[in-house]
């Protein structure tokens, strides 16, 4: 790869990780969620779906008349960012009102890219329903900081940010074993 290509392809990735660092700052100092602990109905549907979760990191987020809870999967703290290349789930959600595409109604959330070294990478989370039916497909930014889960990730815990801004959701799930997903959905008005 010549010089020229390389700086080029060194800047694009650069500016990805600009961003995802600038999302990650605003969520930090500006988000609408909260943790709130999972009501009964969010924990008896998580545990339906198969989706362990720490019930004490869940989140909600309210704007106007919605509200959007989410959680990361515990199971996902153990997974290393290799197995994203057939699908890894990360978290459990749920939204009271349709958006994207996507019903109201409980999800777990399934990241899939083609990891095949650190980096910022494009991919897509699918939104998978209470039936096992993937409902719908959104494009994803991660942010892969190791290919193997870290050793000192068991001693921390994953999280999940909700942001609403300018009709948009964005929502950060940051894994313990190196990855982070930012996705961002448009609400129907």
């Amino acid at each position: 790869m010549n010089s020229n290509l390389r700086r080029r392809f060194t800047m694009k990735l650069s500016s990805w990780r600009v961003l995802f660092l600038i999302v990650a700052l605003v969520c930090v100092n500006r988000c609408a969620t909260r943790p709130i602990g999972a009501d009964a109905s969010f924990l008896d549907a998580a545990k339906a779906a198969g989706a362990p979760i720490h019930a004490d990191d869940t989140v909600t987020s309210t704007s106007g008349g919605e509200t959007f809870s989410a959680a990361p999967i515990t199971t996902w703290e153990r997974t290393p960012a290799t197995a994203l290349r057939n699908g890894a789930d990360i978290a459990f959600v749920y939204s009271s009102a349709d958006a994207e595409g996507i019903p109201k109604g409980y999800y777990t959330l399934r990241a899939v890219a083609d990891v095949t070294a650190p980096g910022t990478l494009n991919g897509t989370v699918q939104f998978i329903d209470r039936q096992g039916n993937v409902a719908a497909k959104l494009p994803a930014t991660a942010e892969v900081h190791s290919m193997t889960v870290p050793e000192a990730a068991s001693t921390r815990r994953s999280y999940v940010t909700v942001t609403n801004e300018n009709g948009a959701r964005i929502i950060v799930i940051c894994c313990t074993n190196g990855t982070c997903w930012i996705i961002v959905t448009r609400r129907l008005a």
